[in-house]
């Protein structure tokens, strides 16, 4: 498949999530970073080491390629077939260039974090955001084989086996942070506290927002300021049917709408099929390189676009 017989704007996004001249600027880059990596264009080295036929002649070849199977996520057979190359070679071609990929987005600066070593790193991290709204996501996964892995991956959530993730995002959608993958037992809350400890002051000079599947946040960390909704209260013998007052609605109402741009994140994210589909995946270090990949594309359109 060649990506220069593909005329159409619109089926350019369809099979790489990316416009043509925001395709051809990502391109720019990841030629600076083959550069940079190996001391010589990936076409010198082609010619100089390549005797056969290579699959790729150019990195705009393998920069579709990888965008191709973010966007569309074929089964390796499927995709091998497609670019003309056996089930083991799309493997391991998309392997290779997914991480040059990545040190590309790495050296723009538009990588989301994946962990934070201290407080003072958080800090200078998202020291341009104003405000921060923190929300899980999930991600279906195959029925893993055995009870306890199968028990291990069901999220009561979703009530289907996935992985999750903590994603950190502002108004303006930039992700700043994601996590990686936790089997989908785990809840929102429970990542949180593994991935910030409490007690150390993370979130004290910032204005958080959160949805209900982090009640009890406020226990646990200090924050300049906590957006939360509320949550309906236990039904019990003196009030079988609780209900939330018109105030307390409007008030997750108002909520709702400036949380919403985490939202809106997720699904930036989430174009790319590859995080939407049910995941087949076995390498769960693959899994988390796509996951912030697929962040990093989003921060990227953000950079270059305003």
């Amino acid at each position: 498949m060649n990506y220069k017989d593909i005329n159409s704007e619109r089926q350019f996004k369809d099979t790489t999530g990316k416009s043509k001249s925001e395709f051809a600027s990502l391109l720019s880059d990841y030629e600076n970073t083959y550069l940079e990596e190996y001391g010589q264009t990936y076409e010198s080295y082609i010619l100089e080491n390549v005797t056969e036929e290579p699959k790729f002649k150019t990195l705009a070849e393998a920069l579709f390629f990888v965008l191709f199977q973010l966007k569309n996520d074929m089964i390796w057979g499927s995709l091998g077939a497609v670019f003309a190359m056996a089930v083991s070679t799309a493997h391991d071609n998309f392997d290779f260039f997914s991480k040059l990929l990545e040190q590309t987005l790495e050296k723009k600066k538009v990588m989301p974090k994946r962990s934070f070593s201290s407080v003072e790193e958080f800090e200078t991290h998202v020291s341009e955001a104003e405000e921060l709204i923190f929300d899980g996501t999930e991600n279906l996964t195959e029925r893993p084989q055995g009870y306890e892995n199968q028990k291990d991956k069901y999220s009561g959530k979703k009530k289907t086996h996935t992985d999750i993730s903590l994603l950190l995002s502002d108004k303006q959608t930039k992700i700043y942070y994601v996590s990686n993958y936790y089997s989908g037992s785990n809840v929102d809350m429970g990542i949180l506290k593994q991935e910030f400890q409490p007690g150390m002051g993370w979130f004290k000079n910032h204005k958080v927002l959160f949805d209900l599947g982090f009640i009890g946040v406020g226990k646990k960390y200090d924050f300049k300021e906590l957006i939360i909704g509320e949550k309906k209260p236990r039904s019990s013998k003196n009030n079988p049917n609780p209900e939330l007052t018109k105030e307390q609605k409007e008030r997750n109402t108002s909520i709702s709408k400036e949380r919403i741009f985490v939202e809106h994140a997720i699904g930036k994210m989430k174009k790319y099929r590859i995080l939407k589909n049910r995941c087949r995946l076995k390498s769960q270090e693959l899994k988390n390189r796509i996951l912030g990949i697929c962040a990093g594309l989003w921060n990227y359109h953000l950079l270059i676009t305003t």
